[in-house]
């Protein structure tokens, strides 16, 4: 087979909206008004040409959206044939195919080529495709697509009654996000508008577009199975599609499967006659292997890879080969029952960490490979194992599904589909809806990295929102959840576990959640409570009572000051304003300047109102992370969590809100705290008596071990004077702990009066960077009296491309950083320092910085 790419550049033309088909003739010869990317979107192509502002910036996003939804956008491209085509091609015997194939027509589309309509599609998740051959010439080839956004098609549709039932942003200041009528598009959801991005809908070809010719006899797809044996041996059973383009003719031949690990040793199953048919022939071969080398989640173990190539030799002498593909061997399966739910991997059960994935760029179509790389990159260094792809946004490109398997990040995958009932009532819609679903499930099964598919994201919790509707009525498409997704996943991936929606299980899903699930996954959205005192309090998760899986749940903090500055549209010597429309429309609109100026109050006894611009980034971003690293703390010393996937990891759009790295991929000061919350092994400090055991009366150290691997760490813990006095001397623990366990290493009285005042308890450890620490927590910081500290650069070298950089402190130093600029990443920043502590840090790519630019700082600091 040979594949013939059609991405790149493309001629764009703009036609009014009520331009159709009937106006192809006009199209096709008209003088394009730029050129188009594609894979893009229509927006950033008029931005490039200048004919646009950067829709990214400030609220630049108005003019596009008025634009792009107000016209019909025609995609032109001529190109040559890359094969030398036939020069006829039999109806009754068709041994040459030519399979046009575009994906991510969003969102009403038209094809023609050379001159002939193809047909409409009106999806953006699956790729149309059809045999081109009878109409695909030697040279100058020309292939139009009409695109439109597809609001001119819905936006009359008011009489549905499950429309009351789609939410919008329209209560929460933001009337023009969302648009109830999204719900019968097949596109991503939140490009209309949701509480983390504006309304700046898509258009455009926003995935791969090309040709594949196709000789008489292909591989179509191969499917891989493993199944693991007592005795340590693997089997991979191997389910082979292939492709025979004749009418009746058939043909023997015999069919083998070759892996080969990363050591280079191969292992192949015995050559397998067959019959193939013609069109579509499966077959089954297999493979074992005695010592297999398992795929393991990111910090539970490694994750090699073997490539894998299946070859068919037919009789008629000629040998064919697939093309050859990475796969990690792996089981999984989800472990549900009261009390319980939890991911087993290769038979090991495993505490789940990570975030929720969103489309990083809000015109997806943009993305680049490389993007999506550094994400799972910076994820994997933040110690995830999973992001939870949301059912708002989209399917991938493969670069991302790759990075995850190299990275060892599981993939738990919801359907598109998002907090509201779709209309599968309506003619078409099921049929399209399920057509996205085998195709991803086909395309995506090999993966290993994929731990699970889900049906939606809170439409189950809708049926309790609206259930003054859903007591009355069934929603229509509750069947494909819960009917015909499940048949499919059992005929195309039965090794991938499938959940219905999310949440589910629990007795009242939905957020805010008032009853912690017990059974099943929760969206524990306690901060979104009326009451303030929820808003930021990190003690709530040390209660018994939290849910056994939490799937969601978050709290929102700034970005850098550069990227704030970059997003706004401002010059360095304007002013950043909090409040105002450009503010507005970039500040989440559930976690508001109101709930950061609450936890900058509640933690640091400061008036968020009186602070300069840099000060409320640097408190908001500290108390976005304590939130976040204290509850991922908690969930994993607590016995009865297995989850905690916060939300969420990444932008689409430049805001203060709920994410650790922001749109321009830097890391916020919280991804900080995360990351140091989810070493595979760490220590945590927690008060005894509830969650973690213990007594009441007691201070717990604890070691969480998450890793495949024994954790003998050599810790002194003890108390420590804020001051850098001592009182008694630091006490070896031991720290002893076997693979994937959690155990209370030793129990320290509770302080009280004016000792508690003075210090806390402070584990001392060997890590990445050093001597590390952790520390009891007993308050918020605004009611510890901490003295003035400075810290000092004892010592600095480079090693490679990177600067290592030795800190210590005179006197507990709060949250300190290097003040270097946004786009460094460090092995650590915003840490408490402690009298004693030598302390290293990492600059990645930092060997060229001058050593006068770094200028550590603490929030007690005095510079030095």
């Amino acid at each position: 087979m040979n594949k013939q790419s059609l991405c790149g550049n493309w001629e764009l033309i703009e036609l009014p909206i009520s331009a159709n088909g009937t106006s192809f003739p006009e199209a096709s010869a008209a003088t394009p008004l730029c050129t188009a990317s594609v894979p893009g979107d229509v927006s950033a192509d008029l931005f490039h040409a200048g004919l646009l502002p950067d829709p990214m910036r400030g609220v630049n996003f108005r003019q596009a959206d008025a634009r792009v939804s107000g016209s019909s956008w025609w995609f032109r491209k001529t190109f040559d044939a890359d094969v030398s085509l036939p020069e006829s091609i039999s109806v009754t015997h068709p041994a040459f195919r030519a399979m046009l194939s575009l994906d991510g027509l969003d969102v009403e589309a038209d094809i023609w080529l050379n001159g002939t309509f193809l047909g409409h599609q009106a999806d953006a998740f699956f790729p149309f495709e059809m045999d081109v051959a009878h109409v695909l010439r030697q040279t100058a080839n020309q292939l139009v697509v009409r695109l439109t956004t597809g609001e001119e098609r819905v936006k009359g549709i008011t009489d549905n009654p499950f429309l009351s039932c789609v939410p919008t942003e329209a209560g929460r200041g933001y009337p023009e996000r969302g648009i109830e009528q999204r719900i019968f598009l097949r596109k991503p959801a939140y490009v209309w508008g949701w509480d983390w991005s504006p309304r700046l809908p898509s258009c455009g070809i926003t995935g791969n577009c090309e040709i594949r010719y196709e000789g008489k006899t292909e591989f179509e797809s191969i499917r891989l199975f493993t199944s693991l044996s007592p005795d340590g041996s693997a089997e991979v059973r191997a389910t082979v599609e292939i492709r025979h383009n004749t009418m009746l003719e058939g043909a023997s031949a015999t069919l083998a499967l070759e892996l080969e690990d990363e050591e280079g040793r191969r292992f192949a199953s015995p050559a397998k006659p067959i019959l193939v048919r013609s069109g579509v022939t499966f077959a089954e071969v297999a493979v074992v292997i005695d010592t297999p080398m398992l795929w393991w989640p990111n910090g539970a173990g490694d994750q090699p890879l073997y490539q894998v190539r299946a070859t068919l030799a037919l009789a008629s002498g000629q040998t064919l080969a697939s093309d050859a593909f990475d796969w990690g061997l792996r089981t999984v399966r989800l472990e549900e029952e009261p009390g319980r739910l939890r991911f087993v991997v290769n038979g090991q059960p495993i505490f789940i960490q990570g975030g929720n994935w969103v489309p990083p760029e809000h015109l997806y179509g943009t993305v680049t490979d490389r993007r999506l790389e550094t994400l799972v990159d910076e994820a994997a260094e933040a110690h995830f194992n999973l992001l939870r792809i949301w059912g708002g946004g989209r399917f991938e490109r493969d670069a991302f599904f790759n990075a995850c398997d190299r990275r060892g990040i599981l993939l738990w995958h919801d359907f598109m589909s998002a907090c509201a009932p779709l209309p599968a009532d309506t003619p078409g819609f099921t049929e399209l809806f399920l057509q996205e679903v085998r195709h991803q499930v086909r395309r995506l099964g090999n993966h290993p990295s994929l731990a699970m598919w889900c049906g939606n994201n809170e439409v189950g919790a809708c049926y309790h929102w609206k259930r003054e509707v859903f007591n009355k009525v069934r929603d229509p498409a509750w069947k494909l959840y819960f009917e015909e997704i499940p048949r499919i996943i059992q005929q195309e991936s039965p090794d991938v576990p499938y959940w219905p929606t999310s949440p589910y299980g629990c007795a009242r899903p939905g957020p805010p959640s008032d009853m912690p699930a017990k059974t099943g996954d929760d969206h524990h959205w306690v901060v979104m409570k009326p009451e303030k005192e929820y808003w930021s309090c990190p003690e709530y998760w040390d209660q018994p009572s939290i849910s056994i899986f939490n799937s969601e749940y978050g709290y929102g903090g700034p970005c850098s000051l550069k990227s704030t500055r970059e997003f706004l549209g401002l010059a360095n010597d304007e002013p950043v304003p909090l409040r105002g429309d450009l503010a507005h429309e970039h500040t989440n609109t559930f976690y508001t300047v109101e709930h950061v100026s609450f936890g900058i109050q509640e933690h640091y006894g400061r008036d968020a109102e009186t602070l300069e611009i840099a000060d409320y980034i640097r408190l908001g971003g500290l108390c976005q992370g304590l939130n976040l690293g204290y509850s991922l703390e908690s969930m994993r010393a607590n016995a009865q969590t297995w989850g905690a996937i916060f939300w969420m990891y990444d932008d689409a759009w430049g805001e203060t809100g709920w994410t650790i790295v922001d749109h321009a991929l830097r890391r916020k000061i919280s991804y900080y705290g995360v990351k140091r919350a989810l070493r595979p092994q760490s220590l945590v400090w927690r008060l005894g008596g509830g969650a973690f055991g213990g007594k009441e009366n007691q201070v717990l150290l604890i070691g969480l071990n998450g890793s495949g691997s024994e954790m003998a760490l050599p810790v002194k813990a003890g108390w420590i004077n804020h001051d850098g006095s001592t009182d008694d001397a630091l006490q070896e623990v031991l720290c002893r702990l076997a693979p994937f366990s959690t155990k209370i290493l030793a129990t320290y009285p509770l302080p009280e009066g004016a000792q508690r005042a003075s210090g806390t308890y402070v584990a001392f450890f060997e890590s990445e960077d050093g001597e590390d620490a952790v520390f009891w927590r007993q308050g918020r910081y605004r009611d510890t009296p901490m003295p003035t500290a400075t810290v000092r650069v004892l010592d600095m070298k480079t090693k490679g491309d990177d600067r290592l950089v030795w800190l210590k402190t005179d006197k507990t130093a709060h949250a300190v950083s290097l003040g270097l600029d946004a786009d460094l990443r460090l092995s650590d920043c915003w840490f408490d320092l402690f009298p004693g502590q030598r302390k290293c840090v990492r600059i990645r790519g930092g060997a060229a910085l001058k050593p006068e630019s770094i200028i550590p700082d603490c929030v007690n600091g005095t510079q030095s």
